[in-house]
């Protein structure tokens, strides 16, 4: 991670766990950071996506990224707004690092924003630390917090227009 305003311990903590999980591309990493069911945006509108439904096309979403160069995916930013109690919202800025063959390697920058809920407690360091087992774990990051909204700023194109911005 790069550039991370200040944000609370469970935000960090969760993207950190997120960043994983998207690298590994794993279903069983991935799941626990989403609602059962949450919304998805895009530029051209917003739907209702279940839990399940998104875990299945999950193994598309790896064969479409490598075929297309994706590498790797990192969190460059976050910036946390807190709504109130239960939710957050946190604008994430990531770099998605591309390379084919016989094209120069290349760092696409992105963005999307999430509302995360956490049930009325979002998480300090000390929660973090939490043994793994404890009644609160379920996310793999020793509290609950999900996913319930993701709005999408445009999909990755890394070599659609030439080279991208940097």
């Amino acid at each position: 991670m790069k550039q991370i305003n200040t944000v609370s311990d469970g935000v960090r903590a969760f993207f950190e766990t997120y960043e994983n999980a998207t690298n590994s591309y794993e279903v069983e990493n991935i799941s626990p950071l989403y609602a059962e069911s949450f919304l998805f945006g895009t530029p051209q509108g917003a739907q209702a996506v279940k839990k399940e439904d998104f875990l299945r096309v999950l193994p598309k979403r790896r064969g479409f990224f490598s075929t297309v160069g994706l590498r790797k995916t990192e969190v460059a930013s976050l910036e946390e707004t807190k709504l109130d109690d239960n939710y957050r919202m946190v604008k994430v800025g990531w770099l998605m690092h591309y390379e084919q063959a016989a094209k120069e390697p290349i760092a696409d920058e992105n963005s999307a924003t999430y509302i995360l809920f956490s049930g009325g407690h979002f998480p300090t360091n000390r929660d973090a630390d939490r043994p793994p087992g404890s009644d609160e774990e379920s996310s793999g990051i020793g509290f609950d917090v999900k996913a319930v909204l993701l709005l999408k700023r445009r999909p990755p194109r890394p070599w659609a227009h030439g080279r991208p911005r940097l």
